[in-house]
């Protein structure tokens, strides 16, 4: 590559075994019971345990380049892949399985740029994308792109004064899907003013 190009590429395949999930424990009960306990409106519960009865097998890799155009003007991109494959061990039937849900993006992609304005002043603009969150079950989370910005005045060698804006697409952003357990997780925009000072 070029002084002014550089490119990082990793790769990467893990795998892990019996992992955890909520397991509904077998149980049976004779008709006679059940009617009993519906008549008195008791609530009916399912026991439930925890058991390590998955196993992953995660690879994907990475993609970064770093390129300068201009002594004052840097630009990155990146893109990473991700590709999960999940079995329930023999020892355990599927079906009682009560989390299956592994929700994760599959494909990621980054821009960022860089200026130095002037000596004192330096501005930053970065755009996400995320692809669509899916899992087993094909629930998923929309694909999304995301905004951030941030502009820098330094005061002195030491101190800096810093405005910084974040998810500034829209007002805000769910980023995991919801479930029973789980209510979705949403973040909102936010601008935010920092003072930096180094010893």
């Amino acid at each position: 590559m070029s002084s002014r190009t550089l490119i990082d590429v990793s790769l990467y395949r893990n795998s892990y075994t019996r992992l955890n999930d909520t397991y509904q424990v077998p149980f049976s009960l004779d008709p006679a019971t059940i009617g009993a306990v519906l008549a008195s409106g008791a609530p009916l519960s399912v026991s439930a345990t925890q058991v390590n009865g998955r196993d992953i097998s995660a690879r994907g890799g990475e993609i970064e380049i770093h390129h300068e155009l201009h002594r004052t003007w840097r630009l990155t991109a990146s893109y990473s892949g991700a590709f999960l494959s999940t079995r329930i061990r023999p020892e355990f039937d599927p079906a009682r399985i009560l989390d299956l849900t592994s929700f994760y993006p599959k494909h990621m992609a980054q821009l960022r740029s860089s200026w130095d304005l002037s000596r004192r002043w330096l501005a930053d603009l970065e755009i996400y994308r995320t692809a669509a969150l899916v899992d087993a079950s094909q629930s998923h989370q929309p694909a999304f792109t995301r905004a951030d910005a941030r502009l820098e005045y330094k005061l002195t060698e030491r101190a800096s004064l810093s405005l910084q804006g974040r998810h500034l697409l829209r007002p805000w952003q769910t980023e995991y899907p919801g479930e029973s357990l789980y209510p979705n997780r949403s973040i909102g925009r936010s601008i935010t003013l920092g003072l930096r000072w180094v010893r």
